[in-house]
């Protein structure tokens, strides 16, 4: 399954780069009032750049790719991974879902670690409660109603300092539909630490769930 997604952004990109472990480059955080942080397209802090346009810098380092990026005209296309491996799932919930359920809670919670990303990114006040999340640690549980929506649940693995020698983990409850453009939109969100916290955060809350 690919997980590429193609977004276009009008200059100022209003994204900052960063190099990480693997030689690749990834998107650090927007910018405020930026073409990414204002677009309201499925990009977000953490995505790895596979392509600028037609070119291909997924092997490329930083200053090759800010040298393309400059010499772009605007709108600039930008062809983004979430750079997560392959999801680690409980056995039990792996014999338990049918194959496209377990397929779109593998895309909810891709696209709850975006979001995520996108809203604490973008609040002084979450990056320092929770600070950012780096990685999935495993999915939990997930299940698919009959409306469609899917609810899961998992562990992400956060770092305070940006890095993963300071971490913790935290139980990541999100619901997530499929829309009709293959798009998949959050509903709901919440993080609550696993040990000594005694309080969850909503992230983002479904009001229009009487559930």
């Amino acid at each position: 399954m690919s997980y590429e997604r193609v977004v276009t952004l009008p200059k100022p990109l209003g994204i900052v780069l960063g190099e990480v472990g693997d030689c690749r480059v990834r998107i650090e955080e927007f910018q405020p009032g930026g073409s990414a942080a204002t677009s309201g397209l499925d990009i977000a802090p953490g995505d790895v750049l596979l392509k600028i346009g037609e070119t291909d810098v997924s092997a490329m380092g930083f200053d090759s790719i800010m040298e393309i990026i400059l010499a772009q005209t605007s709108p600039v296309s930008l062809t983004v991974t979430d750079g997560l491996p392959r999801l680690d799932i409980t056995p039990n919930l792996a014999n338990s879902l049918k194959p496209q359920d377990a397929v779109l809670a593998d895309l909810v919670v891709r696209a709850a670690v975006r979001e995520c990303r996108r809203i604490t990114g973008a609040s002084a006040e979450l990056k320092e409660a929770l600070g950012e999340l780096l990685r999935v640690e495993i999915l939990l549980g997930a299940g698919v109603r009959p409306d469609g929506r899917c609810l899961v649940r998992f562990f992400g693995i956060f770092s305070r300092s940006g890095d993963s020698s300071n971490t913790y983990s935290c139980n990541i409850a999100a619901a997530g539909v499929k829309r009709a453009d293959g798009r998949i939109e959050i509903m709901a969100l919440s993080c609550a630490k696993d040990e000594g916290w005694g309080r969850t955060i909503d992230l983002k809350r479904d009001d229009s769930d009487a559930t």
